[in-house]
């Protein structure tokens, strides 16, 4: 007799909804400080200082995850129930980073 299947839909859909919303959120940070660089290079300035926060802060987010991942792994979850609580964790940081950037925009006019 065989164990009875989990259902992971609502797991996959909470994946993607977070991981959406992470890689939108790293995007938008990424074009952010590619343009901060960009005219501190043109100034005449070293753009090597507005790439060391947000890089120290994705270092710091790829840490945790993969820590978090290995645990999840030693505990047997499914891929999918392993996906969303992996999202549940990343997706904190990189979207402070963009509302902050959308404050920090709205504050500056």
């Amino acid at each position: 007799m065989r164990p009875a299947a989990r259902k992971t839909g609502t797991a996959s859909a909470l994946a993607a909804v977070f991981w959406s919303i992470t890689v939108l959120s790293l995007g938008w940070l990424v074009f952010c400080a590619l343009n901060i660089s960009f005219w501190a290079a043109i100034a005449g300035g070293n753009p090597l200082p507005y790439f060391l926060f947000p890089a120290g802060g994705l270092a710091a987010v790829i840490a945790v995850v993969a820590v978090m991942n290995a645990f999840l792994t030693a505990k047997g979850l499914p891929r999918q129930v392993k996906l969303a609580a992996l999202g549940a964790v990343a997706f904190p940081g990189p979207l402070a980073g963009v509302l902050y950037t959308f404050y920090w925009l709205s504050s500056a006019t």
